[in-house]
């Protein structure tokens, strides 16, 4: 059974709204959304009798629905490997880049931007790190006058850096935490980013392989290479 997949613009931000509730990852949405430009190499009106199954059009084709128009996904041509797509009782030849796409999980829709791209840290909370786990001990990089302080580093550029990386942080992966199991979660927020708009709170843990953030309000957790920590953290050592 195929998954439906629903995604709806908010104040000029995707959201996915069905199966799971989470922000909309703009690229790629932008991707599906370039079907409506892509070139057309022919067209045909079909009729009742148009054998649609021999262009692989049936029950379990891929849809992609846009407001209220829908889009069926078939097969590609042999000769120039573009697709029919059925729209409106017109079979389409398009060059399609997207089908791909219509065939992932509702977790590749997922925005991966940890801290959203809109938005600015004024402070940042975070464990220390030690020798590749993380302390109980928490720090945090304050700003003032444009000049970032910590009690461990006393560094402005390498404190603006750390704050530039997070700003700029893509999950490799973010998947619902139900998803995963056998993970024990600090019981309160340990890594906590104030931006200009919101307080973005997570527990954070780091494993053999990952360093994890898990968002209690969305149950998202986002997953980075554990070997980004020494960029992305601050040690006391």
């Amino acid at each position: 059974n195929r998954t439906t997949i629903e995604l709806t613009k908010q104040d000029d931000e995707w959201v996915i709204t069905s199966p799971i509730t989470a922000p909309g990852n703009s690229s790629r949405i932008e991707l599906l959304l370039s079907l409506l430009s892509q070139p057309i190499s022919s067209q045909q009106t079909i009729s009742p009798q148009t054998p649609l199954t021999k262009f692989g059009i049936n029950d379990q084709s891929s849809q992609l629905i846009l407001n209220q128009h829908q889009f069926t996904f078939g097969d590609t041509n042999t000769i120039d490997q573009n697709r029919y797509i059925l729209h409106n009782n017109t079979l389409y030849l398009i060059n399609d880049n997207i089908h791909p796409l219509l065939n992932t999980s509702v977790t590749s829709f997922i925005d991966n931007q940890i801290i959203p791209q809109n938005e600015i840290i004024a402070e940042l909370t975070l464990p220390i790190y030690q020798t590749g786990t993380l302390s109980t001990q928490i720090t945090t990089l304050t700003n003032q006058g444009d000049i970032w302080h910590n009690e461990f580093l006393d560094d402005n550029e390498k404190l603006k850096q750390i704050i530039t990386n997070w700003q700029n942080a893509k999950a490799l992966q973010v998947l619902p935490a139900a998803s995963l199991n056998d993970i024990n979660w600090p019981d309160q927020p340990n890594f906590i980013a104030e931006t200009d708009k919101q307080s973005l709170q997570f527990t954070m843990i780091l494993n053999d392989t990952m360093l994890l953030l898990k968002n209690p309000q969305t149950n998202l957790v986002y997953q980075l290479p554990k070997q980004n920590s020494e960029q992305l953290l601050i040690s006391n050592e």
